[in-house]
């Protein structure tokens, strides 16, 4: 096998030499010419020979000798140059090879069928080449099966660095990444303030709020591996919201109780106020004085006993008989009720229905419930306000919706509008929506509130679709 330092080296000196010895027979050839020919030119006894006659023969002598050594050194620098490409050609090879290897390229081929050490230098770049492809082939497979099993799991992922930057987040820590801005700031404050030495990988729930102002819970967890924070975290609102709506109804079920016994205790002493009232009445003075005074205290007691009669509803609700109800012929004779409400304000009423919609529902509590709800809405909506009221059809149910335009309801409040005594009007009880709630829930119904303060408040009402003309359960025992 030819060495490359012989490969660039010989060649070399080859041609130098070459040169050297052109140039030097072509001189001793010259310089014996030209003594020949002063020889033979001259007469054979002369002593001395022209000075100036071997000055013009050693000029030409010059002039084809340096004309020999120019060319000479022309045709050692093609030679140089030819050899210099057959070594370097094979070079620029590997270093475009190189060029396609960084562009992710790993199957490339390289010509070349020398026996040197540029040789031997392809076929180890070749090699390296294969396992590179190899190896990235490997790690591809393996990132894919990362990336598998983070968007696989259920909960949000994210790795840190030890300088709190981010390397990997799948997918659902991507979303809450994304809408929350600030809690990846949250995050690394955590981060920063754990004790890794006392930490002992403990969830822990985290209280957010959305872009909409709406709460949400979130159960972390932070595990320290090397140089590595691993934070993972789930949405646990729903299982938050559940747990706190057992607390809820438990509190609501103690209080239901105790307002029902409160209730009828209370109602046999107002009995014998009303009754009282209405026996001195006849012998009090007639005059504005005493009329106001009488009217505004039969308002009172009548208010006292809606309020008893909520508690009692809300507490000890009657079982629903469950009948077809047409949605608008109900509808209508509840805007007939609460006409006048709305006529104070101004207010009028858009209603938006398909004939022959019936839905399964107890009558009674349909009415009751839709009373509450256009009472709310007339009291939240502004002068000259409008109310729609109207149904969407889906499959197996009828969703009824009330919109107004009035005031609203702040986020913050949204969520409580259904407990008991809680009111967003000056004079409300607050027990009109926690008795549609357990009336709706009682007649397998839903009921969702959707609000925007300032733009107004929509309620969702969905019940099971019925069959016209369906008996009830009271009229099918009577047949």
């Amino acid at each position: 096998m030819k060495s490359l330092d012989n490969k660039i080296l010989l060649p070399f000196l080859f041609i130098l030499t070459l040169s050297l010895a052109v140039v030097g027979s072509i001189s001793y050839y010259g310089s014996y010419k030209m003594f020949i020919t002063l020889l033979y030119s001259h007469d054979i006894t002369m002593k001395i020979v022209d000075n100036e006659t071997i000055a013009k023969q050693l000029l030409e002598l010059q002039k084809y000798t340096i004309f020999v050594a120019i060319i000479a050194i022309l045709a050692a620098s093609q030679l140089t140059i030819f050899f210099s490409y057959s070594i370097t050609k094979p070079i620029k090879k590997l270093v475009n090879a190189c060029d396609e290897i960084s562009k992710g390229n790993f199957s490339i081929d390289i010509k070349y069928d020398g026996k040197d050490e540029i040789a031997l230098l392809k076929d180890a770049f070749l090699r390296m080449a294969k396992k590179l492809d190899n190896y990235v082939a490997e790690i591809t497979k393996m990132v894919e099966l990362n990336q598998k099993i983070l968007r696989g799991v259920e909960y949000g992922i994210v790795v840190f660095d030890s300088f709190y930057s981010k390397l990997i987040q799948n997918e659902i820590a991507d979303v809450y990444f994304s809408n929350i801005p600030e809690l990846e700031k949250l995050v690394k404050n955590i981060i920063k303030s754990t004790n890794r030495q006392n930490n002992k990988g403990h969830n822990t729930l985290l209280y957010l709020k959305n872009k909409k102002g709406l709460p949400f819970y979130i159960e972390y967890h932070l595990n320290f591996v090397d140089n590595l924070i691993i934070f993972t975290f789930q949405d646990v609102t729903e299982k938050e919201k559940i747990k706190q709506n057992i607390e809820h109804i438990n509190r609501l079920a103690f209080v239901g109780e105790m307002s029902a016994i409160i209730a009828h205790e209370i109602r046999n002493p107002l009995q014998g106020i009303k009754t009282s009232l209405q026996v001195l009445e006849p012998y009090c003075e007639k005059n504005e004085t005493t009329n106001t005074l009488f009217s505004l205290l039969h308002q009172e007691i009548e208010r006292i006993d809606r309020i008893i009669t909520n508690l009692i509803n809300y507490a000890r609700p009657s079982e629903p008989n469950l009948e077809s109800v047409e949605i608008k012929k109900a509808i209508n004779e509840c805007i007939m009720l609460v006409f006048h409400l709305a006529k104070k304000k101004r207010i009028s009423f858009a209603t938006s229905f398909s004939n022959e919609e019936y839905i399964l529902v107890d009558k009674n509590h349909f009415k009751q419930i839709m009373l509450n709800i256009l009472t709310n809405a007339i009291k939240a909506s502004n002068i000259k306000g409008k109310i729609k009221i109207g149904t969407i059809s889906e499959k197996d149910e009828i969703c009824i919706y009330v919109k107004d335009y009035g005031m609203g309801i702040p986020p913050e409040n949204l969520e409580k509008i259904f407990t008991p005594f809680f009111s967003t009007f000056t004079k409300g009880t607050g027990l009109g929506l926690s008795v549609v709630q357990t009336l709706v829930a009682k007649n397998n119904g839903h009921i969702k509130v959707e609000s925007k303060v300032k733009r107004g408040t929509t309620v969702y009402l969905s019940f099971p679709r019925a069959i016209p003309n369906l008996m009830s359960e009271n009229e099918r025992y009577r047949y």
